[in-house]
């Protein structure tokens, strides 16, 4: 998968004309010979691939995808004509920032618009959305992730207001110790500056060149909290991180100054859960998890989630004062009492 700046370009040969298979394009870039060769070259080493890698392409029935012809399993560029026609004729390689909008997701979306209504209300259309809502979360703690149980989902407008939530609501001290990958992502290094702003101590580490110990520990006695946020996958050089060695490492205190207290970790799955499904150890589990949709089916853009470990709930509900639409049992007009509805965090975003 390649990553950097957004690259489209048209699909074209040699001698400047458009070939006789625009999908092309959906062969592995790095494949010899596809990229700056003639339409017969290509052609060859197109089935050379095929032959070295014969399931490559080949997707099992689903009903999210209908046959236009025959019983067997989805050939990629069948799915390309069905999903993707706008993309026809078109290099794709920026999947690093968010996938191509599939076509059924965009149509879909626009009938379910016109069927919902605000969560809040009791009215029929309120209570479907409010059903969809909580059929979400549930979809995104089982089916991006495994053992995702024990999490609670927080909408957000994607990931980096998530990671904005937990900087805001994290008790930050002069005791604080925030600790980033050097590869972290633009919003995740932000998260130093409202530590810094706090009083905690920032540093940055080189994930590629340190070793995860979680066999070693440092004494929790004394100290703040602190907090470790790194990338699953790393948006600038597609790196996968272990993730269990660096969370069980990170929450042992091992990957700070030494500095004793009760270590955290922040997790950034946006590019991770976009190709994989992410199973979470028991034994080291995040405090948090970030994303973005879009990073994974390409739409919508405004939506992302923020899954909260049990044992993390309390970091953020301390410091939750502000009230949200639909968090209200009643109010009393021209007096400040307001009796709250008792939802729990991430029922009422």
């Amino acid at each position: 998968m390649l990553t950097g700046p957004l690259v489209v370009a048209p699909v074209v040969d040699e001698d400047g004309e458009t070939p006789r298979d625009p999908h092309l394009a959906r062969l592995p870039s790095a494949m010899p010979g596809s990229v700056g060769c003639g339409e017969e070259q290509a052609e060859i080493e197109k089935a050379k691939f095929l032959r070295e890698y014969p399931s490559y392409g080949l997707f099992g029935p689903s009903k999210c995808f209908p046959r236009t012809k025959g019983d067997g399993p989805l050939d990629i560029q069948e799915l390309c004509a069905i999903e993707f026609p706008h993309l026809a004729g078109h290099h794709y390689l920026d999947f690093a920032a968010a996938a191509p909008v599939p076509q059924s997701l965009a149509y879909r979306s626009a009938e379910e618009m016109l069927k919902s209504g605000n969560p809040h209300s009791i009215n029929a259309a309120g209570k479907l959305t409010a059903s969809q809502i909580l059929e979400a979360r549930g979809l995104v703690t089982r089916s991006l992730f495994g053992g995702a149980h024990d999490y609670t989902c927080v909408f957000t407008s994607g990931a980096t207001a998530a990671l904005k939530l937990v900087a805001d609501c994290f008790p930050w001290s002069e005791e604080s110790l925030f600790v980033c990958s050097v590869d972290s992502h633009d919003s995740a290094r932000g998260m130093g500056e409202v530590a810094r702003s706090r009083g905690a101590a920032v540093i940055e580490i080189d994930m590629s060149a340190s070793a995860a110990s979680p066999d070693d520990s440092i004494d929790a006695a004394g100290g703040g909290h602190h907090l470790f946020t790194f990338p699953g996958e790393s948006n600038a050089t597609g790196a996968r991180h272990d993730v269990r060695r660096w969370v069980s490492s990170a929450q042992k205190g091992c990957v700070g100054d030494g500095r004793g207290g009760k270590w955290h970790v922040c997790l950034d799955a946006s590019k991770l859960v976009a190709s994989k499904r992410l199973v979470l150890e028991p034994d080291a589990k995040p405090d948090f998890i970030v994303m973005s949709f879009y990073k994974i089916v390409g739409a919508p853009t405004g939506v992302g989630a923020l899954l909260v470990h049990k044992t993390a709930l309390p970091l953020l509900v301390q410091s939750k004062i502000y009230r949200g639409g639909g968090s209200a049992a009643a109010a009393i007009v021209l007096q400040t009492s307001c009796g709250q509805r008792g939802l729990p965090l991430g029922s009422s975003e």
